[in-house]
Order: C-alpha cells, then sequence, then structure tokens
C-alpha cells in the first residue's frame, strides 16, 4: 500500500468518525428539541395557603406552560377527608364568636389553565385563622394532575409536591370533554339575505 493509499485510508476513517459523530449529535438535539416541546405543554400546579388571624385559604394556581388537568385533589387531616369546610372547624374545636363565610370548590375533574388560581376552600370570621393555624402542619393535600399529552405528577405518600407518575388513580375524565374549554367556538351563522 503507497503513502497515498494510506492517507485516503486514514481520511476516510476520520470521514466516517466524523459523520457517526454529526449523527449522535443530530439525534441528541432530536431528542432535546423533543423534551422542550413536551415541556412546552407542562402545567406546574402550586398550592397556596394563605393564613392569618380571620382568614385560613387554600388555592391552587397553574404556574405551568399549559393547561393542567386536576383528577385528584384531597384535604386530609389525620386521614379523615376535610373537602367541606366546617370539617376543618370541627376539628379544630372553633365556635365562631360571630358569623363565619365559609366557601368550596370542586377542584378535582376539572382543567385549569395556565395563568388560573382556583380557591379551593375559605373560611373568613373573627379569630377563625387562629384556631385553624395549629391544624396547618398537619394537614395532607393531595393532588394528581396531568398535562394534554399524557403525563402526570402527584405528591401522595412521601414524594415531593411534584413527582412524575404513570397515571393519577382516578383518572376516568374524557379528555377530549375537559378540554372543550381551550377549542375555538363556531363563528355564528350569517343571517339570510333576501
Amino acid at each position: 500500500m503507497s503513502q497515498n493509499d494510506q492517507y485516503q485510508y486514514m481520511l476516510s476513517i476520520a470521514a466516517l468518525v466524523m459523520s457517526a459523530l454529526a449523527m449522535i449529535f443530530a439525534f441528541m438535539e432530536l431528542r432535546s428539541s423533543d423534551k422542550q416541546f413536551e415541556a412546552n405543554v407542562w402545567p406546574y400546579v402550586d398550592l397556596d395557603i394563605t393564613i392569618n388571624s380571620d382568614t385560613f385559604e387554600v388555592a391552587v394556581s397553574n404556574k405551568g406552560m399549559g393547561p393542567a388537568l386536576i383528577h385528584e385533589f384531597r384535604i386530609r387531616h389525620d386521614g379523615d377527608d376535610m373537602s367541606n369546610p366546617n370539617d376543618l372547624i370541627d376539628r379544630a374545636g372553633f365556635v365562631a364568636p360571630g358569623d363565619l363565610s365559609l366557601s368550596s370548590a370542586s377542584i378535582a375533574s376539572s382543567v385549569l389553565s395556565t395563568g388560573e388560581s382556583v380557591r379551593a376552600m375559605r373560611i373568613e370570621g373573627v379569630d377563625s385563622g387562629l384556631a385553624l393555624i395549629e391544624l396547618v402542619p398537619s394537614l395532607e393535600i393531595d393532588i394528581c394532575y396531568c398535562a394534554i399529552n399524557g403525563t402526570c405528577w402527584n405528591n401522595a405518600g412521601d414524594n415531593p409536591f411534584r413527582s412524575e407518575v404513570e397515571e393519577c388513580g382516578v383518572q376516568d375524565d374524557n379528555i377530549h370533554r375537559l378540554l372543550e374549554d381551550f377549542e375555538p367556538s363556531d363563528p355564528a351563522p350569517e343571517p339570510d339575505t333576501p
């Protein structure tokens, strides 16, 4: 083999190695783009607990990039469901010196759009926040939600607030029905002209 043939052989091998590296980098870029696209539809559901002397409130807000399909939402104390504000008041042993304003909303089986916040529970009245402040550290708030691409997260058990899961335990909702609010409405029919 002549020296010229050896150089051509080495250049061919170098070209093959460079082509292989270019393919690997292109594949990695493609995977990165796919992950970035997925992240563009991911919601990030956050809990906001507000408590002061006369108010206790739990709100849920979507701080992510896409709508959140809320499949499960529970407030529990010592394993008991506290879906009604009266349950928390009873658990705290609070007797209101005046009128109380109580409100709650069903969060489960709903869609939370980007930037939207929903008040799950609010108790307002003289000293109500002070009475409930001792319960707050022992409250368990479980939430499981999914993105429109099927990726789901929850905080059940020992998991931190946002742990990815295969699916939520209660996931019998029809995604198309839930997402109807995000579809453009049909334009009004034009009136008939004589």
